[in-house]
């Protein structure tokens, strides 16, 4: 974790300046730290506490439908109220080969998905992520779920 905070650190004494994916603006030395939790809600807390340590807040993007966790869990809903409360940000890490040329079906679910992560984390799910993307869902800024 040591080379985490270092890189942050140092990206910091860059004059970088982090920012959510609202406040970023592209002619700024804006960096936007995000997180795919693909494995392990509790194994991002490190990371977030150093994050936290910084001043600086982070997105933590959220895999509802994974092999690896269960989000509904009283350990996962507990790490991520801990993220809420550290000052960093929850998305929806969307997994869209479960709708394969479905845009309709995909919108729904990224609709769907995001009400799901707001009930279990009392948070507004404003940001989406897609996990493993297929080439034709890229560059699709602000087109799924509205």
């Amino acid at each position: 974790m040591s080379g985490y905070r270092d890189l942050v650190e140092s990206l910091l004494a860059r004059d970088y300046a982090v920012a959510g994916y609202g406040d970023a603006d592209p002619a700024a030395r804006h960096l936007i730290l995000r997180h795919d939790l693909d494995m392990s809600i509790e194994a991002a807390l490190p990371i977030a506490r150093i994050e936290a340590e910084l001043g600086v807040a982070a997105s933590y993007f959220v895999l509802l439908r994974g092999e690896t966790y269960n989000p509904w869990t009283a350990a996962a809903c507990a790490g991520l109220r801990q993220l809420l409360d550290l000052g960093h940000d929850i998305g929806l890490h969307l997994d869209a080969s479960l709708y394969p040329g479905q845009a309709e079906a995909l919108d729904r679910a990224a609709e769907e998905e995001c009400r799901m992560l707001e009930t279990i984390t009392g948070a507004a799910i404003e940001t989406v992520s897609f996990h493993r993307p297929a080439e034709a869902l890229l560059g699709r800024d602000g087109e799924v779920a509205g």
